[in-house]
């Protein structure tokens, strides 16, 4: 699991769904710390669609209020494709 913005965040957003994605082990360690406009060229050798999407949606900037509105995004599609069709809502 990458963290898009450093794991030097207080926990509050190094933590946040919005603050994570799924990368390679590979792609993850060649991430590194570094900052997010010079990861995204890392990023962009992931075959994932959430990380098209995230490089799509953020290509120039990520940051605390970023986090935020990607947490909100993630969690309303979790609920409306996930949780309610398995609870039946």
């Amino acid at each position: 699991i990458e963290h898009i913005m450093g794991e030097d965040l207080d926990k509050g957003y190094t933590l946040n769904i919005g603050n994570l994605i799924l990368l390679t082990k590979k792609l993850n360690n060649e991430a590194g710390d570094s900052e997010y406009l010079i990861k995204r060229d890392t990023y962009k050798k992931a075959k994932n669609i959430l990380v098209e999407e995230l490089l799509e949606k953020y290509p120039d900037t990520f940051d605390k209020e970023t986090i935020k509105e990607r947490a909100k995004e993630l969690s309303e599609y979790c609920y409306n494709n996930i949780i309610s069709v398995d609870l039946g809502l």
